[in-house]
């Protein structure tokens, strides 16, 4: 691999899913583009997803991707593991040829993983190379996950208790029904691990701004809590969302079909690359679709399990006909007003599309972001993880979504609430307001990661730092 010695060498390495290796393909990308310099782009090939192996067309001269071989996990693994130790492991196996290849380049200025490579930092150490931590959640996530990790010892349980909440030091108090460790009561051992490496970074970047998420920022830059740590410098570079993306197959229908529609009349349903729905759940949003009488762009994937991760590693990959679990009659009823696809649409292209009302959403970070900087409002359906406390901050804090009321003694939202809010959203008063809402922070987002702008000139303050340590013998 020939790199160009006048410019920083930087190398980036998400973990396996396309929604860590999405963002971080976008920040290879700005910082190729916009900061001068050459990145590698370390892949992990393990149990890849058919849609990721997609973000690697088109790429921009400077920016080389290397497919790290493929580790055997079959004795490590099995489909009881949960996901975040099934991901977990098929890192650390993949990861144990960084040393080798690493030493295969010219040195590089920086590695930069995200939350859950820091597998990485070991080799870092051992070859002097500064590391860095690219957080691909929000602010508001990190924070409270550093929080768990130094205090938790303080809570007798984050179990769910409707109306209780968690102060979080420098922020506003967080619901206990919106916080992602609930099962054991404990931060999950892995997460820890993550967390013990992160705090030993040369610096944390975020993907967002203050002008989105000015509490969390400043808490681990500025509150007395978190010097407790010590927290690493924490650099807002974002918010960082695809500026294009492939469009092939069933994508170039589903603009087609998008040209045909009146503007802001579509509601654009995906539950993200890990979301799918229980049988029960699924019957029920399909009759609210139906009953709402909006039109509708659906990406349906099989009903499963309650986990809301099962299609984590198979995102892409192609799914039984929809009619096949879908309401008898579903299909050829709805054929004039909404659009099915199976697995995969293309996300950005969709809702940029100036027919497209809203959205639907699970509430991962990067839909949420990718949602926020095009302006489009949402109705919160979170499923797992990080989701509950992202939908929280998007109705409360930004006030771009309405979410829909789960039906008392159920865990099942109801096919009236379903065409409650999506009339609401796209026609109704409080869809009025948080679509102006969304408009003002598109133009506010819009502005902050171009030149000029703050997060911008943040990043460029990092690769600055590259150089240096360095140049400094770091």
């Amino acid at each position: 691999m020939v790199v160009d010695a006048k410019k920083p060498h930087v190398v980036v390495l998400p973990s396996p899913g396309i929604g860590h290796v999405t963002p971080m393909l976008e920040l290879a990308k700005r910082l190729v583009i916009h900061h001068s310099c050459h990145v590698t782009f370390l892949y992990i090939t393990t149990q890849a997803s058919a849609a990721q192996t997609r973000l690697f067309h088109h790429l921009p001269p400077g920016l080389n991707v290397i497919d790290l071989p493929p580790a055997d996990v079959s004795a490590l693994i099995s489909d009881e593991t949960p996901y975040l130790a099934n991901l977990c492991i098929t890192i650390r196996e993949s990861l144990l040829c960084l040393k080798a290849t690493l030493l295969e380049m010219q040195k590089p200025h920086a590695l930069i993983t995200d939350l859950f490579s820091t597998q990485a930092l070991d080799t870092c150490k051992d070859l002097s190379i500064p590391f860095y931590v690219f957080c691909t959640t929000s602010a508001l996530f990190l924070a409270f996950s550093f929080f768990c990790a130094l205090d938790f010892n303080q809570h007798d349980t984050f179990a769910p208790v409707p109306g209780a909440f968690i102060h979080l030091p420098g922020c506003a108090q967080l619901r206990k029904e919106d916080l992602p460790f609930t099962n054991s009561g404990n931060v999950d051992e892995w997460h820890s691990d993550h967390l013990r490496r992160i705090i030993m970074a040369d610096g944390i970047l975020l993907n967002t701004c203050e002008d989105l998420e000015p509490e969390p920022v400043r808490a681990m830059q500025e509150d007395s809590f978190f010097k407790q740590i010590p927290m690493p410098p924490v650099y807002s570079v974002g918010p960082l969302v695809k500026e294009t993306e492939p469009i092939t197959g069933n994508g170039e229908e589903c603009l087609a079909w998008l040209d045909k529609q009146t503007p802001g009349s579509v509601l654009f349903v995906a539950l993200g690359s890990a979301g799918n729905l229980c049988a029960e759940q699924l019957t029920e949003l399909a009759w609210g679709l139906e009953l709402s009488k909006q039109r509708f762009l659906w990406v349906v994937r099989p009903p499963t399990g309650a986990s809301g991760i099962d299609s984590y590693f198979k995102v892409g990959c192609a799914d039984a006909d929809p009619e096949a679990y879908l309401p008898k009659g579903f299909t050829e009823r709805t054929r004039e007003l909404g659009m099915m696809v199976a697995s995969w649409a293309p996300q950005l292209s969709v809702l940029r599309h100036k027919s497209t009302g809203a959205f639907l959403s699970h509430c991962g970070w990067n839909s949420s972001l990718e949602s926020v900087s095009h302006g489009v409002p949402m109705i919160a359906w979170p499923l797992c993880a990080d989701q509950m406390m992202n939908a929280t901050f998007l109705v409360k804090d930004l006030g771009v979504a309405i979410k829909p009321v789960v039906e008392a003694g159920t865990r099942i939202i109801g096919r009236k609430e379903v065409e409650r809010v999506v009339r609401e959203v796209i026609m109704g008063e409080e869809g009025k307001l948080i679509r102006e809402r969304a408009r003002e922070l598109k133009e506010i987002e819009s502005k902050v990661v171009h030149c000029g702008g703050k997060s911008y000139e943040t990043l460029a303050h990092v690769v600055n730092q590259f150089v240096g340590c360095v140049s400094n013998g770091f």
